[in-house]
Order: C-alpha cells, then structure tokens, then sequence
C-alpha cells in the first residue's frame, strides 16, 4: 500500500472511531441506566428474575458500578486507538510515543475485557438475589468474543512492548556506530 492509501484508510477509520467514541458511551448508559435506574421492578425483564420482586437502589446500584470499570477502559481503548491513527495520518510510526499509545490500547482493551468478564460472571448472581426460589451463585462465564479481545489486548500490548525494546537497541546500536 502505499502512502495516500494508507492515508485514506486512516481518515476513514478516526471518523468511524469518533463517531464510536460517542455513541459507545451513550449506549452505555442508557442501556444500564434504563434497567438499574427506572425503577425497582425493570429487571423483571430478564428471564431468571421472578416476578414480583422489587430490587433496592443499592443493588442497581452496585449492578451499574459493576460495568463501570469496562465501560472506562474501553473509552480509554478507543480514545488511545483515535490517537494510534492520528499518529499514522501524521506518518509518525515508530517512535516511543507512538508506541506507548499502542500499549495503552492493547492494555486498555485487555482490561475492558477481563472487567466485562469479572462483570458478567457476577451478573447472574446480581439479578437472581433478590429472588424467593431460583437463586443462582457467582457463576465463571467466559465469553468467547470477550476472550477473544482480553488476548488480542494482550497480544497488542506485548507487541508494543517488544518494539519499544526494539527501539532502544536500535538506539543503542547507532550511539556505538
């Protein structure tokens, strides 16, 4: 590819990344905010909530501050990846900042992942505590696509780190050449 291709590729994306940068928090919440804050009787919606059962703020609380932390870091992912391509459209590719944004958009993502994971394995014992019969304990549920961007993050974040050592042997290199 060359230069103005990769140009336009990155312009496209920052402007479908900034309108995600937007419209993720958004969705966030008001998808959250219309199950914990609308009233005590809104999780009834879900299947494993008996009816009937009113749920205290503190509890919707506590299920809003459990998403929370993925919801931040994955703001941060996406803020850092804006940055990732800002950095591309400037041609600045491998310098250490640029690579430290990388970082921070793989380790970002990893986090935003394992919350949403740490998050979904408490969900079912949230919603089902309050119920009379059928409550359900703190359950591990691993979800592929969630598993998927916790090792892509990984994956993104050590390959950060080995060109930033990359880096500074090449450093090195040129200071005894």
């Amino acid at each position: 590819m060359n230069r103005s291709s990769i140009s336009i590729f990155a312009w496209l994306a920052l402007g479908g990344m900034a309108v995600f940068a937007i419209y993720y928090p958004y969705k966030f919440v008001t998808g959250l905010a219309s199950i914990d804050f609308t009233g005590p009787t809104t999780w009834q919606m879900f299947y494993i909530v008996e009816d009937g059962i009113q749920v205290p703020l503190s509890a919707r609380i506590g299920h809003f501050l459990a998403w929370v932390p993925t919801a931040l870091a994955t703001q941060v992912s996406i803020v850092a990846s804006m940055l990732m391509v800002w950095r591309v459209i400037q041609q600045s590719y491998l310098h250490n900042g640029t690579i430290k944004i990388l970082q921070w958009a793989g380790g970002a993502a990893a986090v935003a992942a394992f919350t949403a994971l740490v998050a979904a394995s408490l969900e079912a014992w949230m919603l089902t505590r309050f119920n009379t019969d059928n409550q359900f304990p703190v359950q591990l549920r691993i979800e592929s696509g969630e598993m998927g961007v916790l090792l892509a993050g990984i994956g993104v974040f050590m390959l950060g780190w080995v060109i930033r050592i990359a880096l500074d042997l090449d450093g090195e290199n040129r200071e005894i050449v």
